[in-house]
């Protein structure tokens, strides 16, 4: 499992986040688990050849298995658990722009947003999912701690900064139409 945990800065402010030890308190308000299992951002080739012994629909599932094992082994919490719905079909799965995946991603990225802004946490926890699924608690709250955890070892991209147009590993396409 991996898991960082990332606070403060805006995208284009220049300032590099606080690091933080997990599992440290963030602060005051509400600690929001996000069961977020997004699988669409690792790339069709890359599911499958994580699980290539399993047909394609199974081994998509697997980051859904993820969300559902890092959420049962934590201990309880105070705050909400709340879940991102994702598509297990082979919807918005096309090439769009040169991406992969493009719109489900997207689509999944408005979703995530709204559940985030329903809660307004001072803390999101991310469980499951692959190295997109930091983007919406990132971007959605400035102020907020975020914490990331994924099961697979194949997305154990860190969130070390807010992402930025221009830069390496960055996602500017997911905030344009």
């Amino acid at each position: 499992m991996s898991t960082t945990e990332v606070r403060g800065g805006d995208a284009g402010d220049g300032r590099q986040p606080q690091r933080r030890p997990s599992g440290g308190d963030g602060g005051d308000g509400v600690a929001l688990r996000l069961l977020w299992p997004q699988w669409q951002g690792a790339g069709t080739s890359s599911v499958r050849e994580l699980a290539p012994e399993f047909p394609f629909d199974v081994a998509r599932r697997g980051y859904a298995v993820g969300s559902a094992v890092l959420a049962a082994v934590l201990p309880p919490h105070d705050g909400p658990t709340a879940a991102v719905p994702v598509a297990m079909d082979d919807a918005g799965l096309e090439l769009r722009g040169g991406i992969e995946a493009k719109q489900a991603i997207r689509t999944q990225l408005a979703r995530a947003l709204e559940v985030i802004r329903a809660h307004d946490p001072a803390r999101i926890v991310t469980l499951g999912g692959e190295c997109a699924v930091s983007v919406a608690p990132l971007a959605s709250s400035p102020a907020a701690t975020v914490t990331t955890s994924r099961s697979s070892g194949s997305t154990r991209t860190p969130t070390s900064a807010r992402p930025r147009a221009g830069t390496p590993g960055s996602m500017p396409w997911l905030f344009r139409r």
